[in-house]
């Protein structure tokens, strides 16, 4: 412990600083980003979801005209 002007209570003031800041642990939140879909897959369920509507409409159109 330093002496100021020869007083052995008087802390100096950059010493009670150095305590203070060690009590509070910086931290830092890892941010993870969700990254697309690659083309081909987006068009892969472009094309599915295509082809389910088309034989939908065509299973609904044959049914409605069997009636």
């Amino acid at each position: 412990m330093a002496y100021t002007r020869g007083n052995l209570a008087v802390k100096e003031k950059a010493s009670q600083e150095r305590v203070t800041q060690q009590r509070y642990k910086e931290t830092t939140k890892v941010v993870t980003r969700r990254t697309g879909l690659p083309a081909r897959e987006k068009i892969l369920y472009l094309i599915t979801l295509v082809a389910v509507i088309l034989v939908g409409g065509a299973l609904m159109f044959s049914l409605c005209s069997y009636l």
